[in-house]
């Protein structure tokens, strides 16, 4: 098997994930991600500089990830976790 030149980046229809295919529909992405429809901004080419455009922290895990399994997915954000509602009133 060769190795992909170029990697299709879609983001999701929430726009809170990005993900990276080596397949131009996105066909060999997981189901159950929670992601209704996947839209598909760009091709890029698949190179460390190219990639750190979307995966800030560490875009060479994302290029192992398309080299091995042919797709990745990272958040674009940090996910915001809500404190929780406290259970009585304090005085």
């Amino acid at each position: 098997m060769t190795q992909p030149t170029h990697v299709y980046v879609f983001i999701s229809d929430n726009h809170a994930l990005y993900s990276f295919s080596v397949v131009s529909n996105g066909s060999n992405m997981p189901t159950g991600t929670g992601v209704a429809i996947w839209e598909k901004p760009e091709e890029i080419p698949l190179t460390a500089a190219a990639v750190a455009k979307y995966v800030k922290q560490d875009p060479q895990s994302a290029i192992t990830n398309l080299i091995m399994r042919g797709y990745h997915i990272t958040r674009i954000s940090a996910a915001i976790i809500p404190f929780p509602t406290p259970h009585r009133s304090s005085s």
